[in-house]
């Protein structure tokens, strides 16, 4: 977790001006300290807190709380009392040097005769640097796709809030008929778009069936199942016109059971296939509808309401 807040500290600091931080000098009022391109000299009768230097050397005479170099190196003959952490960069530990817990990431260590290491000392190829970069992209990922999806359940059920409220309704009224559409449509149109990619006139049907077809009944179908089960929890009296409530809570929920571990993430899938099936199932009852059975035309009595007129 110690790497993660170091990657996010390192990723603030990179979009910060560069012109505001590359002067040299020291800097010993004992509170943060950045310096980018360029080199850092904390004297042996100065303090500091976090010392950041990307970019330079960093020289370490006095005490300083925690150390993160970037693309650079350090010397160190004080104190460091907390964590060093040294990505791609060199570190050198004079026999003065007395320091916690360092880390090296993708650098060398000299460590001198007498200089004393209290904590752990990590020397890696920077694969735990990779994994809290992967851990960090993966959370605001999740955090941005929750927000997205919640907003789009809203949007659904604001603009189409009987369609989305019967979709969900059928798939506890039909949970057989809606699996199996669900199963149809996963399975046919990636088929039919592989059939339309073989020919050259099919490969525009191809080609946006699999980028936005499937892409976009997923979708829906995610948001169908999120709405039916905040529906099964929330249990209203009666049916919500814009079942607002009952989708924000429910696609909430979808979205977390994904970290259950083992069952999650077939969980989730199942509820995007199923939902799916009840959206495919309500569009073809649909399509049937504007005809009559038998596909004859409709008679002056249905459209009339009456008796036909005798000729």
């Amino acid at each position: 977790m110690r790497h993660v807040l170091l990657v996010a500290l390192a990723i603030f600091a990179a979009l910060l001006p560069v012109s505001a931080f590359a002067q040299d000098g020291t800097n010993g009022d004992g509170g943060f300290v950045l310096r980018v391109s360029g080199d850092y000299w904390l004297r042996g009768d100065e303090e500091a807190d976090t010392v950041v230097v990307i970019d330079g050397h960093a020289r370490i005479d006095g005490v300083a709380q925690s150390l993160l170099v970037i693309s650079g190196s350090a010397t160190v003959t004080g104190r460091v009392e907390d964590d060093i952490t040294m990505i791609r960069s060199d570190l050198d530990l004079q026999r003065t040097a007395v320091v916690d817990n360092v880390s090296v990431f993708r650098g060398d260590l000299t460590r001198s005769a007498g200089a004393t290491i209290t904590g752990e000392l990590d020397e890696s190829d920077g694969q735990f640097l990779w994994a809290g970069w992967w851990i960090l992209f993966g959370f605001v990922m999740f955090i941005g796709m929750t927000i997205f999806v919640i907003a789009a359940g809203l949007l659904f059920a604001a603009v189409g809030g009987r369609q989305l409220r019967e979709a969900a309704e059928s798939m506890s009224a039909e949970p057989g008929k809606t699996i199996a559409a669900g199963l149809i449509m996963v399975v046919g149109l990636p088929v039919a778009a592989v059939i339309a990619l073989i020919t050259i006139v099919g490969i525009p049907v191809g080609v946006g069936l699999l980028v936005m077809a499937l892409p976009l009944l997923g979708l829906l179908g995610h948001l169908v199942a999120g709405t039916w089960l905040g529906t099964l929890i929330l249990r209203p009296r009666e049916p919500a016109k814009h079942p607002y409530r009952e989708a924000a809570l429910g696609l909430l929920l979808l979205q977390l059971v994904i970290f259950v571990p083992g069952v999650g993430g077939l969980a989730f899938v199942a509820g995007v296939v199923w939902g799916t099936g009840a959206i495919a199932l309500m569009a073809w009852r649909g399509m049937r509808g504007r005809a009559m059975p038998g596909g004859e035309a409709p008679t002056a009595a249905a459209v009339g309401g009456g008796m036909p007129h005798p000729a």
